[in-house]
């Protein structure tokens, strides 16, 4: 109901006449800003289910050029998705060699980089503390916010149908009732698009959060199990950069999760030179066989 009047350029103070958009005389009734939020909003809810997704897209830059990796879906001969790929764009015009690699052996490579990332206890225990902070005072101001707006949603309900009683009745005309029913409608409208982004605010806050909890309890278990959005977000936080160059993948981490990495390695190799000498095992952390360097070739 709400979607068809939402989308009319009448509230911005335009006419639509036979497809094509003219500057209207009358006042807009919402913002222009609010009203490209709402557009935004729409563009972004229609279906993805027949794009492909690329888990590193814009991500990963070539170590030999600079530029940006791009994805590609190959597919077998009868048009079934085979593999996804990455390959050098050149758009530089510069001598490169055009590395290429699979999606799957990308996985992998930073997959072992991220396994070396523990949170300490001591760090996630702190964030756990803030988190519960600062969801009591997100409720409470998101509880005052709706409780508002859902009052004066009630108010021009409240007119909009005596209104319409009033022109049932004859005690208002047509052309004193339309102006009012529209100025209403569309006031109630706009408190409808805050309602809807503060219900967006309290799901991303939520989705926000979990993955904050995700990571820093288990940083590989979560990047592993994670949807293709979590996943680059995690690379987002831990790296500067990641570059691609004749077969290695060089993660630049970022300095926090560099300290965490050397020392992580640093505890394992320790581990590892006092196995047990009777069965050569110890429980601990696993390591990679690559030495340490965040660069690892597919």
């Amino acid at each position: 109901m709400y979607g068809f009047k939402l989308k009319d350029v009448f509230y911005i103070g335009k006419m639509k006449i036979k497809g094509v958009v003219y500057q209207g005389k009358h006042t807009p009734i919402i913002d222009l800003e609010i009203f490209n939020r709402v557009q935004k909003m729409f563009n972004d809810s229609k279906s993805r289910s027949h794009d492909i997704e690329f888990a590193y897209s814009g991500l990963i830059k070539c170590g030999h050029c600079g530029c940006q990796l791009t994805a590609e879906l190959k597919k077998d001969r009868r048009g079934n998705p085979k593999y996804i790929y990455y390959h050098c764009t050149g758009n530089r015009g510069e001598n490169c060699n055009k590395d290429w690699t699979s999606e799957e052996t990308l996985d992998n490579a930073i997959s072992e980089v991220i396994k070396l990332i523990v949170i300490p206890m001591g760090v996630r225990e702190n964030i756990v503390k803030g988190l519960k902070t600062i969801h009591e005072k997100k409720n409470d101001y998101s509880e005052q916010v709706k409780n508002n707006l859902l009052q004066q949603i009630k108010r021009l309900d409240n007119r909009i149908e005596q209104a319409y009683n009033d022109k049932l009745d004859g005690i208002r005309s047509y052309d004193e009732w339309k102006p009012l029913n529209d100025k209403w409608t569309a006031e109630r409208d706009k408190l409808y698009i805050q309602l809807n982004e503060m219900n967006e605010l309290d799901k991303q806050f939520y989705q926000k959060t979990d993955m904050l909890l995700g990571f820093t309890e288990n940083v590989h278990g979560y990047f592993k199990k994670g949807n293709f959005d979590q996943r680059r977000r995690i690379l987002e936080i831990i790296s500067d950069g990641i570059t691609y160059k004749d077969g290695e993948l060089n993660i630049k981490l970022k300095p926090v999760f560099q300290s965490i990495v050397e020392n992580q390695y640093i505890s394992a190799q320790k581990m590892n030179n006092n196995r047990n000498a009777e069965t050569g095992i110890i429980k601990g952390v696993e390591i990679p066989s690559t030495p340490l360097n965040e660069k690892f070739s597919p």
